[in-house]
């Protein structure tokens, strides 16, 4: 992560690279800030902001999304993982193998996964629990 530096009075930069002011005694992060103003009234119960570029320090209004669910920004960062890695935006890791395939090869409930890795891995585990090598 960047280091990130603030002139006195315009915020301070938290460890995990967010920029926070503190507003009636509360903590307030500029982006959500930024991105209410772009609204013209406060974010949806639920709605999240996504930084296109990745970095949280960067406010600008054209690097913030406004996501109306953690799901649509999980999704956002996924499709983001899969392009940096050099696959189509649609594709999705395997949790257990750690590699990317199309979804339509791949098992979903609550992460993606190859039927093959997953047994291959709760076999393993049983082995181990049960003291089997």
């Amino acid at each position: 992560m960047t280091k990130h530096t603030r002139k006195r009075g315009t915020g301070t930069v938290r460890k995990d690279g967010y920029i926070a002011h503190y507003r009636n005694k509360r903590i307030v992060f500029e982006h959500i800030e930024i991105a209410e103003r772009a609204l013209g009234h406060p974010l949806p119960r639920g709605a999240q902001i996504h930084h296109v570029d990745g970095d949280p320090a960067n406010n600008a209004p054209g690097n913030l999304v406004i996501c109306p669910s953690k799901k649509y920004h999980m999704e956002l960062h996924a499709r983001d993982a899969a392009r940096t890695a050099g696959y189509p935006m649609e594709w999705r890791k395997c949790a257990f193998c750690k590699n990317y395939d199309n979804p339509n090869d791949l098992f979903f409930s609550g992460v993606h996964y190859h039927k093959a890795c997953r047994r291959q891995y709760l076999k393993a585990r049983y082995d181990r629990i049960h003291g089997k090598t």
